[in-house]
């Protein structure tokens, strides 16, 4: 497979939102940043983010914050209910994405919420 097989389809100056958990750790991220993306970062624990807020990235105060204006967002947290309350949830990714904006999620979840997220995407 390629090396950017699993790269976002996304030009160089577009915006990624992500609600990353380790954002040192984390590849896709540094892929973005490294191919010129501006990037808006939230975590629960702010000082999580102060690696990727040093190299230059937005620090938001909520997901639907990093997600405003985002062409992608990335969520990448622990467990199906953390991915519900970070997009579906108050203040909530999806509340603020545009249409025809991409979201991906990272984490181990279940089918049935991935549906349950593109349905209220739907409407």
């Amino acid at each position: 497979m390629p090396a950017d097989a699993h790269a976002l389809p996304l030009a160089a100056g577009q915006r990624v939102g992500a609600r990353v958990v380790q954002s040192r750790e984390s590849d896709a991220i540094q892929h973005r940043e490294r191919a010129g993306h501006d990037l808006v970062a939230h975590t629960r624990t702010p000082a999580t983010a102060d690696d990727l807020v040093t190299r230059g990235a937005r620090w938001a105060d909520t997901p639907a914050d990093a997600a405003a204006g985002a062409d992608a967002v990335a969520v990448m947290v622990g467990y199906p209910h953390d991915v519900r309350d970070v997009v579906l949830g108050a203040r909530g990714a999806l509340d603020a994405m545009e249409p025809g904006s991409l979201l991906v999620d990272f984490t181990t979840s279940e089918p049935s919420l991935a549906i349950e997220i593109e349905q209220t995407a739907a409407g």
